[in-house]
């Protein structure tokens, strides 16, 4: 039976942390790997820096222009061969075994699709938190109120079957595409989770920014597409007037290091006064994360994805200015 796993890994510009990426990749320990950079119209060398790791198991589909996240997901999946397809972005690291173990999950449990734990680092590969997700078991319901999947894209496995039954990424989506797709997939059928931490999940000032008028305009995209199921289960009252996803900007500003951009994203609209709480649970957030940084109080799992990584990875990637990264 085919077992092949094709991993998909859309990049610009972004050539280092790219080839970190790679050398984890590379040493999955599922014996038949596919993995196809989708390059979103580097000009930094990314092409023939991943050719010169000389590797058969990875092809780069190069693009004449920037088409956004989602369309390098999908020509990544049209390029594909694999029973299975794996997502994993450009930054973000696996540990060793985490194909191998979800694949397995997947088949003990009857499933097409599965994602996993994530520990959130930086650059520097130091300890910033956890992600472990929501109640599994109400997933079906938490995922219509936000995104539930820990590591984002680079969580999840999926039957190609099943992928192309629901449909790709929809490329008119840039900062939501995942979580819209994990909506489809879990109308589709549940998911299985895979109940350890297989991704280091890097934050940095490099990572996409929170254009503000970009994601109320995708939010509204994804809540038009599901509002019948999201108002039904309780995921969505169009009538209250704070809206979660406020919350969830001013988190990932501060985890990714950008506390100014989160104080000017708090100051900007009078009617954010309502999230005063909010500021004081990201600043008492970024005080733990400095502290953890220091003495982590890390869980078995978690001491052995940080164990298995390093192992593989001991250099830090030196941020620099993308010409393609935005400022909060």
């Amino acid at each position: 039976m085919n077992s092949r796993c094709s991993i998909i890994i859309p990049t610009l510009n972004r050539r280092d942390r790219l080839l970190r990426t790679l050398r984890v990749v590379q040493a999955q320990d599922h014996d038949d790997l596919e993995i196809v950079v989708s390059d979103d119209g580097s000009t930094d060398g990314t092409a023939e820096a991943v050719a010169g790791l000389g590797d058969d198991r990875v092809r780069v589909i190069e693009h004449d222009r920037r088409s956004g996240p989602a369309s390098a997901r999908n020509r990544g999946i049209a390029a594909s061969t694999g029973r299975y397809v794996a997502f994993l972005d450009d930054d973000d690291l696996w540990v060793p075994r985490k194909l191998s173990a979800q694949i397995e999950e997947m088949a003990e449990v009857g499933r097409r699709w599965i994602y996993c734990n994530s520990v959130i680092v930086d650059d520097e590969l130091r300890y910033l938190g956890r992600d472990r997700g929501r109640p599994h078991s109400a997933f079906e319901q938490l995922i219509l109120m936000g995104n539930q999947v820990p590591g984002g894209c680079s969580s999840v496995v999926v039957e190609r079957s099943l992928l192309d039954k629901v449909g790709w990424f929809d490329p008119d989506l840039w900062m939501f595409a995942d979580w819209e797709l994990w909506i489809r997939l879990a109308e589709a059928e549940p998911p299985a989770k895979w109940p350890a931490a297989g991704v280091l999940y890097v934050v940095h000032p490099e990572q996409m920014s929170m254009d503000t008028t970009k994601s109320r305009g995708e939010l509204e995209s994804v809540r038009s597409k599901h509002r019948a199921a999201m108002v039904e289960r309780g995921a969505w009252d169009p009538d209250h007037p704070y809206d979660p996803l406020d919350s969830w900007i001013l988190r990932q500003l501060w985890l990714s290091g950008r506390w100014f951009g989160a104080v000017r994203y708090m100051t900007r609209d009078p009617s954010l006064a309502t999230l005063m709480g909010d500021l004081k649970e990201t600043i008492k957030l970024a005080l733990e994360l400095m502290a953890a940084r220091h003495q982590p109080n890390l869980l078995p799992d978690e001491s052995e994805a940080f164990a298995q990584v390093r192992a593989l990875v001991d250099d830090k990637v030196t941020p620099s200015r993308c010409p393609h990264t935005l400022e909060s």
